[in-house]
């Protein structure tokens, strides 16, 4: 909806706020926008004790893909691309039929990385919990946290969003979560704390090698930031 009307009001001379506003319905004041805020309500103050704290969460989701055995899904908002490792796309290729798209391998330049695929665009069936879906996945052999990345181009077409339980818990919805009878589904999410290692200088690792890797801590690191923190249920990445 919001590219159809981006389309439909790039000749205008209003400016982009302006026109927003109007369709939308924004206002000045942000208060204005919040759906619970009701006027002449004082501001409401939420500072949990670890926003402030630097975290390197992911959200991941169990998914089938093509009915095989389930494995974790990243969630990623800021990826427009939803990726599938190459190890795992292997392993699918003996086990399942791949659909390839008729495209050409892509290859994409962004501000945090560079994704370049030998192999055309996928169309994998995704199921999550009880809903099943269909989504273009890009092969990508820089993925190494998860299986499959499920970027915005997977997540907007079918409504899914990641929500706060007051159990500490968090979910995954499929489809509108203010429809009568909710969304079509719902399911658990972990949140995963990820440890990256940098080393000086590039490591060269031959078949079946194994080395020591000393880790060496630094006096200002918090030995609290590798542990699971108050409040969140953290499992450390695969």
């Amino acid at each position: 909806m919001f590219h159809e009307f981006w389309k439909n009001t790039t000749d205008c001379s209003e400016s982009w706020f302006d026109l927003v506003r109007k369709k939308f319905g924004y206002s000045e004041h942000l208060e204005n926008e919040d759906l619970r805020f009701r006027p002449g309500e004082q501001r409401r103050i939420f500072t949990p004790s670890e926003a402030i704290k630097v975290r390197t969460y992911n959200f991941k989701v169990r998914v089938s893909i093509n009915l095989q055995k389930p494995v974790f899904a990243e969630i990623d908002s800021d990826s427009h691309l939803s990726l599938i490792s190459d190890t795992y796309f292997k392993i699918l290729k003996k086990r399942t039929k791949i659909n390839h798209m008729d495209e050409d391998p892509q290859s994409f330049k962004s501000l945090t990385g560079y994704v370049e695929s030998e192999y055309p665009p996928l169309k994998l069936n995704v199921q999550i919990g009880n809903v099943h879906m269909q989504g273009r996945f890009i092969v990508s052999s820089h993925l190494k946290s998860s299986e499959l990345l499920l970027g915005s181009d997977f997540c907007v077409p079918n409504k899914i969003s990641i929500s706060a339980q007051s159990d500490d818990r968090w979910t995954l919805a499929v489809g509108p979560l203010d429809s009568p009878d909710g969304p079509i589904g719902e399911v658990p999410v972990l949140i995963t704390s990820k440890m990256s290692l940098n080393f000086k200088k590039d490591e060269v690792f031959s078949s079946l090698e194994c080395k020591k890797v000393c880790l060496i801590m630094d006096k200002k690191l918090d030995v609290s930031d590798l542990l699971p923190s108050d409040g969140v249920k953290t499992l450390p990445s695969p």
